[in-house]
């Protein structure tokens, strides 16, 4: 899990979802690493039950050159976010470039192949990840191509043509 967390002035609101991933993670016995700016450490500090899970790895500040590695370094990307400004966010794409298959949810407009969408529910992330496992390279194929196609190059593109047909 890659995010700041928090939402309007409080840190230790679960925007991101960080209690949902580590609550999948304790429920099929998984490391976990969630990263993120300092910010996070006041969501820890209202959540201390966190930090009784042995393989819950935190990481604070991470540039993006180790940020790139610590993606590289894992398998699955969990992303139970309730509130987003656009969609499929960075941390999502970035995840989908480094070929990590994700448990997400997004906007229904969006397809994000590659992905399984759940909504916040312990349960749904559970078959998502259990799907994700016994499938995992077709995931991590179809998250490749996804990666692709919503790259910078192609999102570009996109909002030229956008353009001309309102100029």
């Amino acid at each position: 899990m890659v995010a700041a967390n928090g939402l309007g002035g409080d840190p230790g609101f679960d925007r991101k979802g960080f209690t949902y991933g580590l609550a999948l993670a304790m429920k099929r016995n998984l490391k976990i690493t969630i990263a993120g700016p300092s910010f996070n450490k006041a969501f820890f500090n209202q959540h201390l039950w966190m930090f009784n899970y042995p393989k819950l790895n935190l990481v604070f500040d991470t540039p993006n050159s180790k940020l790139l590695e610590l993606y590289h370094s894992h398998d699955i990307f969990i992303h139970p976010t309730m509130l987003e400004a656009g969609h499929p966010n960075l941390t999502m794409v970035e995840a989908a470039a480094a070929g990590l298959p994700i448990i997400s949810d997004w906007e229904h407009n969006t397809d994000f192949h590659g992905a399984w969408r759940a909504p916040r529910n312990i349960f749904e992330m559970n078959k998502g990840l259990q799907d994700i496992i016994q499938n995992w390279e077709s995931y991590r194929e179809k998250i490749k191509i996804t990666s692709q196609e919503l790259s910078w190059f192609n999102r570009s593109k996109e909002i030229i043509e956008i353009y001309k047909r309102f100029i």
